[in-house]
């Protein structure tokens, strides 16, 4: 199989999970421009659950631009982008709903301290201000579309492409052997008790702390 490099490659993906306590559903998006640098992320969750005699509900949505270069986790580099999350969240102790709206530019300088810095101008702060969340079919939907497929039912999963030029057909078996080989590395990637969920969150807030520290400097 052999992407197209002058063609948007694009992965939308769903899920949802429960527990006694919890249950969670999202839906999210993720693009590759034509030009190979610009990556774009577009997300949605919704969930409710309860802990210690409290009950709450949130709500989020994301909408994100980054240039970056690399071909693997090990070497990729984000140099710079933008972003903006909106949400809701209210809990059983409150009747009011606590909302939030938070948008962020920032780029990369190598001869600054910290080398991470925000700012409000550029492409892609331009293009995320433009951003409309209820005209997109992702960040649009009121609540997560729930999954069409279960790799938990089948241990493959099967599909095809036919626009009238391409034909393809492809075959994703989680019990082969290439996909031991990912599933190993994700593993050992992450072995100290975190999971690769827990692992990007607390990345992510890194980089926001980094990028607040730097905006209350100036």
């Amino acid at each position: 199989l052999v992407f197209d490099d002058t063609k948007v490659k694009t992965m939308t993906m769903g899920g949802s999970f429960s527990s006694s306590e919890f249950e969670d559903s999202f839906n999210g998006q993720m693009s590759i421009a034509a030009n190979g640098s610009d990556l774009i992320n577009k997300f949605i969750a919704k969930g409710k659950g309860s802990f210690s005699g409290t009950t709450f509900e949130h709500s989020v949505k994301s909408y994100s631009e980054v240039r970056f270069t690399g071909t693997s986790s090990s070497d990729v580099k984000i140099f710079e982008g933008a972003g903006r999350t909106t949400g809701t969240f209210k809990d059983s102790t409150r009747t009011e709903t606590d909302s939030f709206d938070e948008k962020i530019g920032f780029e990369y300088q190598d001869s600054a301290s910290p080398k991470y810095a925000t700012t409000t101008s550029g492409t892609y702060v331009t293009n995320v201000n433009a951003f409309d969340f209820a005209a997109d079919a992702i960040t649009g939907l009121t609540a997560p579309a729930s999954p069409t497929a279960s790799i938990a039912s089948s241990d493959r999963c099967a599909g095809s492409v036919d626009d009238g030029t391409v034909q393809a057909s492809y075959l994703l078996d989680v019990t082969s052997e290439a996909f031991a080989a990912i599933d190993q590395t994700c593993s050992n990637e992450f072995s100290e008790g975190k999971n690769i969920c827990n692992a990007l969150e607390e990345q992510e807030q890194q980089v926001w702390n980094a990028l607040r520290q730097s905006e209350a400097a100036k």
